[in-house]
């Protein structure tokens, strides 16, 4: 086991355990976003984003995760960071 020394590394090694999950899950799991590239914070991109995640798909697959499983979703967000909302959940 790898012990993260820094925030950079704790979310890059969060994106690579994802990614080996995603990998590990087969075919179920070909609808959710590629592990590359990794993710900076949205503070930190090149330009800055408000969002969370740098990675559009990565912060999409994470609003519509709350939206399925906490039945929490804000629809004006969605649509401010380009992410399909779908009322039906």
């Amino acid at each position: 086991a790898t012990t993260a020394t820094s925030r950079p590394l704790l979310v890059e090694g969060l994106q690579r355990v994802r990614g080996e999950l995603r990998t590990a899950g087969g075919a179920a799991c070909d609808s959710l976003a590629k592990e590359q590239p990794l993710s900076v914070c949205g503070h930190e991109a090149k330009p800055p984003q408000k969002r969370s995640l740098a990675r559009e798909d990565l912060f999409c697959e994470m609003l519509t995760w709350q939206l399925e499983e906490l039945g929490d979703g804000d629809p004006g967000e969605f649509k401010r960071n380009g992410c399909t909302y779908s009322a039906k959940h």
